[in-house]
């Protein structure tokens, strides 16, 4: 049941991206109407799928599929401001957004540093599938896709942190560099140690159907062993899928990326239908205007780490222009990830309708606001310069 229950929204999200692409609507906005409409009319989207089916069915194809169009070499390019964004740049979004809210608003210590934690990371799920329709150029690209898919392990740190906090356990934050670092090993670890020896075999194999279910195979293997031994799967994911675009050939296999396009596809389109029925689902908390303040921190805070992030990338030779700067802002998404891990926040904790009021009006500007904006800024900023009028000649 649990099987023909995927294939359902599966079908459904084929379905309603058929329609969108007829309607002219972009995806990412029509689809969670859709979901919408599913979960008032009955049929909630969120239920087809079993127990953590966000994470551990619908991303890691997507995550994987990312990973086999990333260019490794642009991202060492970028190294540096991937490591600022990811790391040190997600703990003082956190920090910063928690301050703001405890401070200026009143909210619970507690819950402002939960609701810090979980939205300061962007959402690869919403990034991706946006980012995918958008004509930037492939460094932009990539550097916000890379930082959406790195900035896993951190947010994780520092979520469980904050949940027990949040408990009233005492937080250990002298341990979180090393849990950091043990994350992130393992992560790393099990990522190469399956993507590794999966990629040379792919080599040997013909060119069609038996390099993509092997390649499916371990998308699944690699995200669900990180996540059971303490590591991010989406980290694992993305290590392992650099490896098969570094080893398994399969720059020469066209037919090969396409059917990765279209799974991913399928994965995007159920993803942002469930978005939809959690929405309507809580949607008295999504207009409280708490949430909607938490929303206009969490922009600002964004934009404060940005600038001054690309300010310094300049001076060590990664200059990033005007135009990439506001986008790399306005293209900071949340959304179903985010959503997820408030929802996973326990009933009995304080601040915890205040959280998910914050998250789902995070989610909602980010779906309706910034993915309807972006492409006419993107267009607006990279539109081409108009030709210059000839001279006329001078006559003697």
């Amino acid at each position: 049941m649990t099987a023909l229950r995927v294939a359902l929204l599966l079908l459904l999200g084929l379905a309603g991206r058929e329609a969108c692409r007829q309607l002219r609507v972009p995806a990412l906005v029509g689809l969670t109407c859709l979901g919408v409409a599913l979960a008032l009319g009955g049929l909630a989207p969120d239920a087809l799928l079993p127990p953590d089916g966000l994470f551990l069915v619908l991303l890691p194809p997507l995550i994987f599929e990312a990973a086999i169009q990333m260019e490794p070499a642009r991202l060492r390019h970028d190294g540096w401001m991937l490591f600022v964004l990811t790391v040190p740049g997600v703990a003082l979004t956190a920090g910063l957004v928690a301050l703001c809210l405890w401070a200026g608003f009143g909210w619970n210590p507690a819950a402002a540093f939960l609701f810090g934690a979980l939205i300061a990371a962007t959402d690869p799920v919403a990034v991706i599938s946006l980012f995918r329709t958008l004509r930037v150029s492939d460094r932009l690209a990539q550097l916000v896709e890379a930082e959406s898919l790195l900035n896993d392990a951190t947010a994780a740190i520092l979520f469980t942190l904050a949940l027990g906090m949040a408990g009233g356990a005492a937080p250990h934050w002298a341990l979180a560099p090393v849990r950091l670092a043990v994350m992130l090993a393992i992560s790393v670890g099990v990522g190469a140690a399956l993507g590794g020896p999966v990629a040379w075999v792919m080599r040997l194999l013909p060119f069609g159907w038996p390099r993509f279910w092997l390649s499916t195979a371990l998308a699944y293997a690699v995200f669900t062993g990180a996540e059971r031994v303490g590591g991010s799967g989406v980290l694992a994911c993305l290590v392992a899928g650099l490896m098969v675009r570094r080893w398994g050939r399969i720059g020469e296999a066209v037919r090969f990326q396409r059917r990765w396009d279209k799974l991913a596809g399928l994965a995007n389109a159920a993803i942002f239908l469930v978005l939809g029925g959690l929405v309507a689902a809580h949607w008295r908390l999504a207009i409280a205007p708490a949430g909607w303040a938490a929303m206009a921190l969490t922009l600002l805070a964004r934009a404060a780490l940005i600038y001054p992030v690309c300010a310094g990338a300049r001076r060590l030779g990664q200059r990033v222009p005007w135009a990439a700067q506001h986008v790399l802002v306005w293209g900071g998404m949340r959304g179903a990830l985010a959503l997820s891990l408030a929802l996973a926040v326990p009933g009995r904790l304080v601040g915890r309708d205040v959280v998910l009021s914050g998250t789902l009006a995070a989610v909602l500007f980010s779906v309706f606001g910034q993915g309807l904006s972006l492409g006419p800024l993107v267009r607006r900023l990279y539109r081409a310069p108009e030709p210059r009028p000839e001279r006329e000649p001078v006559l003697p």
